[in-house]
């Protein structure tokens, strides 16, 4: 029987689920590219000297005081971490990387409290890319059909690309950062992850018979912010965000706040706010519900000019 180094009970109540922790990225190997895992005490270090590599771990989790770094080749270099192991992935300890880590976990990640993930970029889902799209680079297609969560309730900074959230339920109770980047919350069964779009993913025709959403509580700064859910029960769908979320863009790399709950209800409890230097940038919030609370706050305005705000609901609810 496999005994783990560290043993803890978390429950996250509003997602009604518990987690147990297991320490340390666990059985790795890698199945394309050139990577050398090395694991000693407290630290997992991943030497990757091919531009884009896949390693298949049996757990992936990190326990706190643990650290894993992944160092490439460049920031543009990538790796694909695909877990097969029975348990949700937990991070409560230090993620670091140069490069792009791409993190597939069908059983759900929850990053805890006192985590902290910096990289180019981070993409953790509960659905998959083929390796071969993966190798390529390009347009991903993320498919599947788990019913996990991915949570954060610590910090995920990217230094340079983006950060993606995909699984049936997202929320942030915590930090997310990409400066001159995306970040994307989607819960949908299929969608197209598009690098060299203007709006970075498109989701896929879905149907979501279970509860499914999206929900903001503290604090997202990006380039451009997207916020999306789709699925086929607009009762149990929602994009909820009741936190900070701004898209502040200097060298015209973006300025946009898009939150689109298709046949379910957008709700708006924070401060949305979207910028271009010194234009106003653009809002949108799209559902077949649109709602706004007394707490809502949307500015999209600038100093030489203002921005756009949309609101637009399916059944005239705003």
């Amino acid at each position: 029987m496999f005994t783990p180094k560290l043993k803890k009970v978390y429950a996250f109540v509003s997602l009604c689920y518990a987690y147990t922790l297991i320490a340390g990225p666990t059985d790795g190997q890698v199945i394309s590219g050139s990577a050398i895992i090395q694991q000693q005490g407290a630290l997992t270090h991943i030497e990757q000297s091919s531009q884009k590599a896949i390693i298949q771990w049996l757990e992936f989790s990190i326990a706190p005081g643990e650290t894993t770094q992944f160092q490439m080749p460049s920031a543009s270099s990538a790796v694909l971490n695909r877990v097969v192991g029975g348990n949700p992935s937990e991070i409560y300890g230090k993620l670091s990387s140069n490069g792009q880590v791409y993190l597939i976990k069908p059983n759900g990640t929850l990053v805890g409290n006192g985590a902290t993930i910096n990289s180019a970029a981070f993409i953790a889902s509960t659905r998959d890319i083929k390796d071969s799209e993966f190798s390529l680079g390009g347009t991903l297609n993320f498919f599947g059909n788990s019913l996990a969560s991915i949570t954060n309730l610590g910090s995920i900074n990217a230094s340079s690309g983006n950060v993606f959230l995909i699984a049936n339920n997202v929320s942030n109770q915590g930090n997310i950062k990409a400066d001159t980047g995306t970040v994307g919350m989607v819960s949908a069964t299929g969608l197209m992850l598009m690098p060299s779009s203007n709006e970075k993913n498109l989701i896929k025709p879905t149907v979501l018979k279970d509860m499914s959403s999206v929900e903001h509580q503290r604090l997202i700064a990006a380039a451009q912010v997207e916020l999306k859910a789709a699925g086929g029960n607009p009762y149990a769908l929602a994009v909820n965000t009741g936190g900070n979320l701004s898209a502040i863009s200097i060298d015209n790399v973006g300025d946009k706040i898009i939150i689109n709950a298709k046949s379910g209800t957008a709700s708006v409890g924070g401060t949305l706010t979207a910028k271009q230097g010194d234009k106003g940038g653009e809002i949108q919030v799209t559902g077949q519900h649109v709602a706004l609370t007394e707490q809502a706050k949307l500015d999209a305005s600038g100093k030489s000019g203002g921005g756009n705000i949309y609101l637009w609901s399916d059944k005239n609810t705003l």
